[in-house]
């Protein structure tokens, strides 16, 4: 049955109709889902599977990108389910590493950031670095969280890093991305205080744990 409906939603992705799309999320909440589950087991993998199919060349990349713009209205219209929690004072800034266009990864940590009570200043796609850099002197966040998909763009994730471990001020850093997957995270082993996130369970249980 949750195979069907899947398979529903993913045919209404792929036509950018947030109407159907959007009645499957309902459908989803009414049954008891949270915003967590609804984020790593319908979200992520619908995209994962568009993302392979443009790499397959099975779709073309103007329906690739209907199918994220639609992904993130539905992320918009759950928004009075996002700002709930109480803040709890903590801060913490996600953006994309520079000249990486792809942010909705990056947006669904934001989220779940507000979803723990954080106060999540998200600055989107393709953040300069200097610009970058500078929100967090002015902030003084206690977490970046930056997201790096493209690989071509290492040196200027790494640089962007290595400023970020300059601070003078207490502050974590966590990453993640298509560009750390396999053993292109090796290039962190330099930087042991990064923490690399791999999943949403991964962050969740960081957030926990900044909880206690």
């Amino acid at each position: 049955m949750l195979e069907n409906i899947y398979a529903d939603y993913q045919k209404s992705l792929l036509q950018g109709s947030s109407r159907k799309c959007f009645q499957t999320i309902q459908h989803l909440l009414d049954e008891g889902w949270p915003i967590l589950r609804i984020y790593e087991d319908w979200f992520t993998p619908s995209l994962k599977e568009v993302g392979e199919m443009w790499e397959h060349n099975k779709i073309s990349v103007a329906v690739e990108h209907l199918a994220t713009a639609t992904t993130e209205h539905m992320m918009n219209m759950l928004g009075p389910h996002i700002f709930t929690a109480d803040l709890n004072g903590k801060k913490a800034l996600v953006s994309c590493t520079e000249n990486e266009l792809h942010q909705i990864g990056a947006r669904m940590v934001a989220d779940i950031f507000t979803l723990h009570g954080w106060d999540a200043l998200f600055l989107g796609a393709n953040t300069p670095k200097r610009d970058l850099i500078d929100m967090v002197e002015s902030h003084q966040p206690s977490v970046v969280a930056l997201s790096f998909n493209i690989f071509f763009n290492a040196s200027t994730f790494l640089s962007t890093l290595d400023e970020l471990l300059e601070s003078d001020k207490p502050l974590d850093i966590i990453v993640g991305g298509q560009a750390l997957k396999g053993g292109s995270q090796n290039m962190l082993h330099d930087r042991p205080s990064v923490v690399h996130m791999k999943s949403i369970g991964a962050l969740q249980e960081y957030l926990e744990s900044q909880a206690s």
